[in-house]
């Protein structure tokens, strides 16, 4: 039951049918082939995603999430977030920071992938310069420049600089 169509077969067993499961992908199949199939793998892919939201609709279940980058991109910026000292178990603090319009203006949840690689960007950015400068606040002297100044000799009649 795992693959492509995992979730036609989670989203029928959550049905609550008396009927078996195998029967009622049949039933299913048929209804919206027009009688054609009773088989999921001859369905169109139209024909597929009409189903697919049938059984969302009568299921009250959420669309598939997509690809792992997304969390990936999720997790990496909570990390961040929690490097930068944000809450991260709290979500009303999450979207806080990240709704301010210099952030991402916009709640955490909404962003897209392209989005929240640019927050991360963003947070790498603002932590890397937190760090320089704590560095220089705690006392640490700042990278000195040297000059070298070559005095000519003095038995010569040029002028010498102090």
């Amino acid at each position: 039951m795992k693959g492509k169509y995992s979730d036609f077969y989670a989203m029928m067993t959550a049905l609550g049918s008396p009927l078996e499961v195998s029967e009622l992908k049949e039933l299913l199949c048929a209804g919206v082939s027009g009688g054609r199939t009773t088989s999921l793998h001859e369905l169109t892919p139209s024909e597929l995603s009409k189903l697919r939201e049938q059984l969302r609709a009568q299921t009250g279940s959420k669309p598939a999430k997509g690809d792992k980058s997304r969390k990936r991109k999720r997790s990496a910026v909570l990390k961040l977030l929690t490097e930068y000292g944000v809450d991260t178990r709290d979500w009303d603090a999450i979207n806080t920071f990240v709704r301010q319009k210099r952030i991402a203006g916009k709640d955490f949840y909404r962003l897209d992938n392209d989005e929240l690689e640019a927050l991360r960007r963003k947070l790498h950015a603002i932590l890397r310069k937190r760090s320089t400068e704590s560095t220089y606040e705690r006392g640490r002297p700042r990278p000195k420049r040297t000059l070298t100044l070559y005095y000519p000799e003095a038995s010569s009649n040029s002028v010498m600089y102090n």
